[in-house]
């Protein structure tokens, strides 16, 4: 592996691990009833889990599309400053939707959700694109089934770091929703932990 494969390599690993995922506390957030979470938006797990999924897969399949066709011909470097520096402004987004100040400005839940998801997965294409460009144009031949999962293993060992790390800032902030009756309280930090993230 060259020095440069490796630098993208451990760049795209440190990336991940960056990413904190506050993902379980968000399931509660959306999901809990009435009764578990009077002021939340109350979407069933079906709607959570499998609209804003599809929505993210074709987003995610957009963001390839945009990448070719708009981006491909960008320096790496500004590439990755501006798509990380966008991925912060959409994660602060979402303080809006813990904090309610979506409601307040006249966004239904479901719509901030879904323009939140297919924002994020657009996003995360582009930033995994210029990656798998990067290392394919530093492949030696015949490598090129070794090189990508390479790239693969660190994106998704940076991911995994990044939802321990997630799970340690909710549990650090007191946000540890259960789907218990009345918990209300347990997503009173819930936007301090986006912002960290």
């Amino acid at each position: 592996v060259t020095g440069v494969v490796g630098g993208v390599n451990v760049f795209f690993l440190l990336q991940g691990a960056c990413l904190l995922s506050i993902e379980g506390a968000m399931f509660y957030f959306f999901t809990d009833t009435e009764e578990q979470y009077p002021e939340g938006p109350h979407f069933s797990a079906l709607f959570y889990a499998s609209v804003t999924g599809v929505v993210g897969a074709i987003s995610g399949f957009v963001g390839m599309l945009l990448y070719n066709k708009y981006l491909k011909w960008w320096r790496y470097h500004p590439l990755l400053v501006v798509l990380n520096s966008l991925l912060v402004v959409a994660n602060l987004i979402n303080i809006m939707v813990f904090t309610r100040y979506n409601l307040v400005l006249g966004i239904p839940d479901a719509l901030f959700v879904l323009g939140s998801t297919m924002f994020h997965w657009v996003l995360y294409m582009l930033l995994y694109m210029p990656a798998v460009v990067l290392t394919s144009q530093f492949c030696p031949k015949g490598l090129e089934a070794t090189m990508f999962a390479l790239i693969a293993g660190a994106w998704n060992l940076g991911w995994a770091v990044g939802q321990y790390g997630g799970s340690a800032l909710l549990y650090l902030l007191g946000v540890q929703p259960r789907g218990a009756p009345n918990e209300s309280a347990q997503f009173k930090n819930l936007w301090l932990a986006a912002l960290i993230a």
